[in-house]
């Protein structure tokens, strides 16, 4: 995997204080009643199944917010592939801290993996196609599940509604005609990326007449998608957009030859869930 810039600390730091504030309400009940405030233990977060890990700094941040002086040794780094029962990281410092953060740091590892594993299968799938993700994001959490995407080995088609112009069939409803739309599009004249939803060989004729020279195939081309490829190769930038890992298989190489990018909308929106057990040895409560 090549280099990904790393989550920003404060965006970690945020996200896990929020997280952490929405798990324990007014208090970990259970950890207080049955783990002393004094106790210590060491633990170890294992993967379960084979997985490509994302989210390792968010983990640890959990639990260095609940036990800042917690030891934390890392057993992986993200965009790393572990088998199961691989090592993430261990963690010994107080026991009833450990315990009340534990899910947090495993729910945001999970998520971030799960997406980064099915991001690695695609690209796998689209045999060197780029593959992109979409905006169907949990709210709010955009930037972390980008950023599981890029670990995975793809990048996100827009981060943000201001990162490219997209009009897609729904907005070029409100234009009087395809290619009045697409002349409206082009004379924002902005440094953004351009591209114009075509649904039919018509469309690609009239859009790339107006002057469209970015084209999105999306799902309702099904069955029709290669050959309406086949129609505009060689005479725009074409993208598609397709659901999920299976998909982007059964599209024929020659096709996404002609293909700019694939943008599956399934990497964070319908991505499983990573894997991941919390093992915990608790300390004499005698020794130290």
């Amino acid at each position: 995997m090549s280099a990904v810039t790393p989550l920003d600390p404060g965006v970690c730091r945020e996200h896990v204080r929020r997280a952490l504030a929405e798990d324990l309400g007014w208090g970990d009940v259970t950890t207080d009643a049955l783990v002393g405030g004094a106790r210590r233990a060491r633990a170890r977060l294992i993967a379960s199944r084979s997985t490509v890990v994302a989210g390792v700094a968010l983990a640890e941040e959990a639990f260095r917010q609940l036990d800042p002086l917690a030891s934390i040794v890392l057993g992986v780094e993200d965009g790393a592939s572990l088998d199961e029962g691989g090592l993430v990281l261990e963690v010994s410092g107080n026991a009833g801290a450990m315990l009340t953060a534990e899910r947090t740091a495993r729910n945001f590892i999970a998520r971030l993996s799960g997406i980064a594993t099915v991001t690695q299968r695609c690209v796998a799938a689209a045999r060197g196609c780029v593959v992109r993700s979409s905006r169907d994001t949990t709210p709010g959490f955009r930037l972390l599940e980008h950023y599981a995407v890029r670990v995975g080995g793809g990048a996100p088609y827009r981060a943000s509604l201001d990162a490219g112009v997209v009009a897609t069939a729904q907005h070029l409803r409100f234009a009087p005609d395809l290619a009045s739309g697409v002349r409206q599009v082009l004379a924002l004249q902005v440094d953004q990326p351009m591209s114009i939803e075509v649904r039919d060989a018509t469309e690609i004729d009239v859009a790339l007449e107006a002057g469209a020279r970015r084209l999105i195939f999306g799902p309702s081309w099904g069955a029709r998608l290669a050959e309406g490829i086949a129609h505009a190769a060689g005479r725009a930038t074409l993208d598609v957009v397709l659901p999920d890992e299976a998909s982007v298989a059964a599209v024929p190489l020659a096709t996404l030859q002609h293909v700019a990018c694939v943008v599956v909308s399934g990497l964070t929106a319908t991505a499983s869930r990573g894997s991941f057990v919390f093992v915990v040895d608790p300390a004499d409560p005698g020794g130290s």
